[in-house]
């Protein structure tokens, strides 16, 4: 699970993943579920939220990818009705193993890295 946190529009909301590929934003102020979205049909274990007013949601795990998605653009249901993205999800690959955490940077750049590696992935995209 990941806040958003700070001073921006998002600051009242958190993300959480699950072991179908989904993941789901929250309003902790109004207790509910705003977006529920199927990036994956993998287990997902680890999410950020881009602390800037992009709408950026990463989410990673055990298949070694690390999913990017616009939850502004996103077609998604709320609470246990769902939508699949894939078509405007964005997948990176790099990790030979179980992603077990990653952070915005800011817009551009996200920081992630594994279980049982040191090593850590610097990866650059252009607007989602």
């Amino acid at each position: 699970m990941c806040w958003a946190g700070g001073n921006n529009i998002y600051s009242d909301q958190i993300a959480a993943v699950n072991n179908k590929g989904n993941v789901y934003l929250y309003n902790t102020t109004k207790k509910t579920c705003l977006k529920n979205i199927n990036l994956t049909n993998s287990v997902l274990n680890t999410c950020a939220i881009e602390l800037n007013e992009n709408g950026l949601v990463a989410a990673a795990g055990y298949d070694g990818r690390i999913y990017l998605n616009n939850i502004n653009n996103a077609t998604a249901g709320t609470g246990d009705k769902k939508e699949n993205n894939d078509d405007q999800t964005l997948k990176f690959t790099g990790h030979q193993g179980v992603v077990s955490c990653i952070k915005f940077l800011n817009y551009n750049f996200m920081l992630s890295g594994m279980i049982h590696n040191i090593t850590k992935f610097i990866i650059y995209f252009s607007k989602l």
